[in-house]
């Protein structure tokens, strides 16, 4: 969330190296919405940049026709590496569709992966094309429920808190 991320001004004293390195070579969305809260019609819309009801996609097992055009596929014909590595079987290409463009994709073949093995085996796939141009997609099921977060300091939430006005 914003709130919680130093590169985003959000007003709150935190300190997110790692986010704010990221920021600072990249691009930063400083007002990024999502076309849905669902997880198939959302990752559909960012993968093509068209709005996930004018895919047809609506739900989590509409998958994307062959004839929409994907990032991935841009990126391919533009000479890039494509590898992705999804989290949840629901983005899997079998269910969605969305391993057009893509030359590796790694999946689960059921259910859900930790975000430690979909990001171990992107990175070995980059360390593979080192020195070429790669686009890789990378989706993590973690944060969803249980989540367990891992511990901070708590001051950075107490001070959260002073700030907006909850106790």
């Amino acid at each position: 969330r914003a709130d919680h991320i130093a590169a985003a001004l959000s007003g709150v004293e935190v300190e997110t190296p790692a986010l704010d390195a990221l920021a600072r070579r990249g691009v930063l969305f400083e007002r990024a919405q999502a076309v849905s809260c669902i997880t198939l019609p959302s990752h559909a819309a960012m993968l093509t940049g068209v709005h996930s009801r004018d895919l047809g996609i609506v739900d989590n097992v509409t998958a994307l026709t062959p004839e929409a055009q994907t990032l991935a596929e841009a990126f391919q014909a533009e000479g890039y590496r494509t590898v992705a590595a999804v989290s949840a079987l629901t983005l899997g290409h079998e269910v969605s569709g969305l391993s057009q463009g893509f030359e590796r994709v790694s999946a689960p073949a059921f259910g859900t992966k930790s975000g430690e093995e979909s990001v171990d085996q992107l990175l070995e796939w980059i360390d593979e094309f080192r020195g070429q141009p790669v686009f890789a997609w990378l989706h993590l099921y973690d944060p969803h429920a249980p989540y367990e977060a891992p511990d901070f300091d708590q001051a950075f939430l107490l001070e959260a808190r002073a700030a907006s006005g909850d106790d």
